[in-house]
């Protein structure tokens, strides 16, 4: 009780300016609302599980909802070293809706970045080709996927990575497309509105044998 009363009398110098009827004189009445308040205040809290929220927008942030769309990467069984070695990957969407990707660090813009993961018989290949600086994109920057569309392009691995003979090699794409866009009017978006999302796919496994 003694901790109530000096939680009352807290309240109470908060309160008393804008709350002409919170009186110190009627302790029994002080004491409900004191209850009340509690409970106002626990109403407030989120309940385990759920999302704080901010008055403040979140700059690149995570697309929410569930995965609108997924990556698919096909390949040959084998190759030849000193040849090209072709890859497809296809952008699939799960929607019934129009959707826009940013082709930024995708294959859909060709190879300009470590946007794949190669691994040759246990030995990581390093990314040899060019690194691109960016700044805000253009609308021509988006690629347009149809509802429960594809879209797909085919990159030679060969051109940015010096893939050895090997039993197997494993390529993985690594999965972020950086910005979707669900309505066309609101390209293109500056680089601190998008909203990135790490898409489900599946690697790819081929040999590579001498020429």
């Amino acid at each position: 009780m003694g901790d109530i009363r000096r939680e009352m009398q807290v309240k109470h110098d908060i309160l008393r300016a804008g709350n002409p009827g919170f009186s110190t004189n009627k302790t029994s009445d002080n004491l409900k609302r004191i209850h009340d308040l509690r409970e106002w205040d626990r109403s407030r809290q989120p309940m385990e599980g759920q999302p704080l929220m901010s008055a403040t927008p979140v700059h690149g942030k995570k697309e929410g909802g569930g995965t609108p769309i997924r990556y698919t990467l096909t390949a040959e069984p084998g190759y030849v070293t000193g040849k090209p070695i072709r890859i497809t990957f296809t952008l699939e969407n799960l929607t019934g809706e129009d959707l826009f990707v940013l082709t930024w660090y995708t294959p859909l813009e060709g190879l300009s970045g470590k946007i794949f993961e190669v691994i040759c018989d246990g030995r990581m290949i390093p990314y040899e080709g060019m690194m691109v600086k960016r700044g805000n994109p253009g609308t021509q920057d988006y690629m347009h996927i149809a509802p429960h569309g594809t879209v797909k392009v085919v990159v030679d691995l060969a051109e940015v990575y010096s893939i050895p003979s090997c039993r197997e090699c494993r390529v993985t794409f690594r999965g972020r497309i950086h910005d979707i866009v669900r309505d066309g009017n609101l390209l293109p978006r500056k680089s601190g509105d998008h909203q990135w999302i790490d898409i489900p796919g599946n690697p790819v496994r081929f040999r590579v044998t001498e020429a």
